[in-house]
């Protein structure tokens, strides 16, 4: 079957809406909502200490678990999390308790880049009560690595984790080797985060008396 011809007339129009349509798929195709957090009060958790790994126990904790669901909700094309992990002998990394989240993001897709950027936002808000870091706060993050940058509650900031050189991404102080996290996020939590014990998880706690 021949397809109908488009009037010559026509075409200028025809084609302007194509490049709409292109550009508003183009937007959508990067735009994404943020994961479903409850309303809280004014009262929340102060930045959450961080505790070095003790012993291997890599079974993963329930609030590491459900925050990955909400992710996976919140964006669906989200294709691997990384949680508990094995170890023999002595724990050196949060995994190694389960309690540390690995999201598959790719630092080089332009969509994967917006999906971090708009979780990142969301977690860092300062809320209605003017709490700053909000969200990380009552989920009990404590450390966030991404991209060759790490967000620690030690001092609210962001900062270098590593920089690139030609024989891989070096720390800027001691020059160790590390990994730059550029296919991953890493998100680190305290004990209460990874065990439900904060008012994230219980915002009724959240309240003022």
């Amino acid at each position: 079957m021949n397809r109908p011809a488009v009037r010559r007339s026509l075409l200028p129009r025809v084609l302007a809406v194509a490049v709409v349509m292109t550009s508003l798929t183009s937007v959508l195709s990067v735009a994404a909502a943020a994961p479903r957090a409850p309303q809280f009060g004014p009262v929340i958790e102060d930045y959450a200490s961080h505790v070095d790994p003790e012993r291997c126990r890599p079974k993963d904790k329930p609030g590491v678990e459900t925050f990955a669901d909400l992710l996976l909700d919140a964006y669906p094309d989200s294709t691997w999390f990384g949680i508990g992990r094995a170890c023999d002998g002595e724990a050196t990394s949060d995994h190694h308790e389960g309690r540390a989240l690995d999201w598959g993001r790719d630092a080089h897709d332009r969509s994967e880049r917006a999906d971090v950027r708009n979780l990142l936002d969301w977690l860092f808000a300062t809320d209605r009560h003017g709490n700053t870091d909000a969200l990380a706060r009552r989920l009990g993050i404590v450390y966030v690595i991404w991209n060759r940058r790490m967000w620690g509650s030690w001092s609210g900031e962001w900062s270098v984790y590593c920089v690139k050189k030609p024989s891989g991404c070096r720390d800027p102080d001691s020059r160790a080797l590390l990994n730059p996290h550029t296919d991953h996020v890493h998100i680190s939590f305290a004990w209460d985060g990874a065990r439900m014990k904060t008012t994230f998880w219980d915002p009724d706690a959240s309240q003022a008396d």
